[in-house]
Parts: C-alpha cells; structure tokens; sequence
C-alpha cells in the first residue's frame, strides 16, 4: 500500500505549501524548486529563500526543476541557469533532484555531465528508450507506464517482463509496468513508451 508522498513545488509560493502540508502529515514530505516554465522569476532573492527552504528536515529533494524547449515559457538561457543553480543547490546539500526535460535532452545531459554529483528522477520522457539509455546513468532502475511490452523489446530485456514486475505500472492498469535495477547504458531502436528514471527502488 501507499507508505509516503513527495508533494512537488514547482515556486516559490508552491515550495511554501508543499512544506506546510508536509508538516501536517506524517507521510506526506515535501521537494523543493523552480519548474523550467518560471524559471525567468527566480531572482537572486527568491533563490535565497529557495535554498533555506530546501534545508527543511522533510525536503527530500530539489524540483521539480529542468528544461522545457516545448512551451518555452522561459527564455532558454535563464532556464539553463536556473538549472545549474538548482543543480549545485541540490549537490551541496546531497539531496536528489526530481527533473522535468520535455524537447531538450541534448542540451540538458550536456548540464548534467557537467554536474555529476547528482542523482534523482527523470520523469514524463518522451523521447527514444536508446536515448534514454545512451545518456542518463544518474537513475537506478526504470519505469514504463505505456506500452512496456514494446519498450522491453527495444531494450532487449523481453525475458524480464510479467511476473512480480508487475507492481511498477504506474497506473495500475494491468499493462505489465516494470522496473529493470541497475540500468545503465546500452542502445535500442525508438519507442513512443514513456520511460521514467528512478533511483534506488
């Protein structure tokens, strides 16, 4: 059954909040950050606040922060930055990162490379498994939650699918949603399954 929610912010008002609620509740604990969307609203200041925020004794990671070259609701450039603050942020205080990258994985693993004391989520990632695989070794196991038979195949992990793997379809809609430990590297043809990188499940 359900043992515990990471409530996300997304700002400043929403990190706020998302601590309050964790201080309500036992089993609720709270991830602290800027979304790649309002990235050009962080100041300095507001970092600040950010960063004592994130020392709070139930903020279990930083995010939800990233890149997003889709809606572009940021300049790209100060998502960029505001990225690798929140990136050193959450290295200095050896806590995970919980990522949103939509249409900006090349620039986004370039920054990641760059930062390689991080680890965390990747999650809602819509481009190729082989991608997937080829670039992100931050994460410790994976999850599909649409079409995982197909995505299995890519990856040539068929023989792993079914069985008590089962537990990890997201939805739990019976799809036969698993996780795979310890992946890291590898290629595989394209997939339109939509894959989720976590760690230490």
């Amino acid at each position: 059954g359900l043992q515990f929610i990471i409530n996300i912010g997304v700002d400043l008002q929403t990190s706020k909040a998302s601590i309050e609620l964790a201080e309500k509740y036992d089993f609720i604990y709270a991830a602290v950050g800027y979304h790649p969307h309002d990235a050009k609203a962080m100041s300095d200041s507001v970092f600040e606040e950010i960063a004592k925020l994130a020392t709070h004794p139930k903020v279990v990671a930083i995010g939800e922060i990233g890149l997003d070259y889709y809606r572009d609701m940021s300049p790209r450039d100060i998502q960029q930055k505001v990225f690798i603050r929140q990136l050193q942020l959450a290295e200095k205080l050896k806590k995970p990162v919980v990522l949103h990258i939509r249409q900006a994985m090349e620039p986004a693993y370039e920054i990641l490379r760059n930062h390689p004391g991080n680890r965390g989520v990747l999650h809602a990632f819509h481009e190729s498994v082989h991608l997937l695989l080829g670039k992100i070794e931050f994460g410790e196991a994976l999850l599909f939650d649409d079409k995982p038979a197909e995505c299995l195949d890519d990856l040539g992990l068929g023989e792993l699918g079914g069985g008590g793997l089962g537990r990890w379809c997201r939805r739990g809609c019976g799809c036969g949603g698993f996780g795979v430990l310890s992946m890291q590297g590898g290629d595989g043809a394209q997939s339109d399954g939509q894959a989720v990188a976590e760690p230490g499940q």
